[in-house]
């Protein structure tokens, strides 16, 4: 009885602080009142202390998601609810498809598979849970040829890293994946319908890298004669990624994958007419990359299992 009166007490303190839009007071007032009185996260077994895997259980609640305002915060929900957790800690995770002059949508595995995967992705190993806190969509070309592994992650079609100097790859078709949209479904329940390609889409105006080329001096350039060969000055871009935020974008909710549960991540994009997306210089694949990032949860998929 006294703790049906205490939690009567919290609730009401914790309304309160939800009506003058307190709203992290209140979900902590919340959570400390369920601990107190010892009440089960949503699927649990008492008995066993396992839950059964489901799309519902497997993310927070829409009251814990108006709580979780930041990082912090997701974090602190990541160590409550798993306690017996040895590491909870920032980390990513990156998938890598190959792009196609025919493909209209993309479905990236997040489930390591040592035989196929290049050295610069990184999956979600079984026995580990992410909480995904950002989510990128990027451009890329992997050259087994030269370094496989010295990938440079872009955020905008550009044409001298991508072959846009040849023919074989027209930069301005690339421009089709910022139409597109990316969708996240665990199980049957799809929990981010339509994220905008142009959410990824970051085109700066710095990061350049000086060369020189041989140009005509005119009047306006003094350096040399009029009519005489000089050096002059041109750019191109090294990497138009600035840190590791441009490119990414935050999501509304904490996600919760499973490497035991079924992740469906799919990149839909309209095609444009006979696009030209796929490099054919020998060993030069063009890539598209999906990387989220947030709390990599070390050891308790288990927690998830069919109980």
């Amino acid at each position: 009885m006294k703790k049906f009166i205490l939690a009567s007490f919290a609730f009401a303190l914790a309304m309160v602080c939800w009506h003058f839009s307190d709203h992290i007071t209140a979900g902590f007032i919340a959570a400390g009142v369920m601990h107190a009185m010892a009440l089960p996260l949503p699927g649990l077994n008492p008995s066993t202390g396992t839950r059964k895997v489901t799309a519902q259980n497997m993310n927070v609640s829409v009251s814990d998601m108006m709580a979780l305002t930041g990082s912090r915060d997701k974090l602190d929900y990541l160590k409550a609810r798993y306690p017996k957790a040895t590491v909870i800690s920032e980390s990513y995770l990156r998938m890598e498809n190959a792009l196609s002059n025919t493909a209209n949508s993309y479905q990236f595995n997040i489930v390591p598979n040592a035989a196929s995967d290049s050295g610069t992705e990184k999956k979600l190993n079984q026995n580990d849970l992410f909480g995904v806190t950002h989510v990128g969509v990027f451009l890329g070309q992997r050259n087994s040829v030269a370094k496989a592994n010295a990938m440079q992650l872009q955020t905008f079609p550009c044409d001298a890293l991508l072959d846009g100097a040849t023919a074989n790859v027209v930069i301005t078709d690339l421009f089709a994946i910022y139409n597109g949209s990316l969708q996240i479904a665990i199980g049957t329940v799809i929990f981010f319908d339509a994220i905008e390609g142009l959410d990824f889409l970051y085109i700066p105006v710095t990061q350049q890298d000086t060369v020189t080329a041989a140009a005509t001096s005119t009047s306006s350039t003094p350096a040399a004669p009029p009519g005489a060969a000089e050096t002059v000055a041109t750019f191109t871009p090294l990497n138009n990624q600035r840190n590791k935020d441009s490119g990414m974008v935050e999501l509304s909710t904490l996600l919760i994958l499973s490497g035991q549960a079924q992740n469906y991540f799919t990149y839909n994009l309209p095609l444009p007419q006979t696009p030209k997306f796929q490099a054919v210089t020998a060993g030069v694949v063009n890539c598209i990359i999906l990387k989220f990032r947030g709390f990599i949860v070390k050891g308790q998929a288990y927690m998830d299992q069919m109980s």
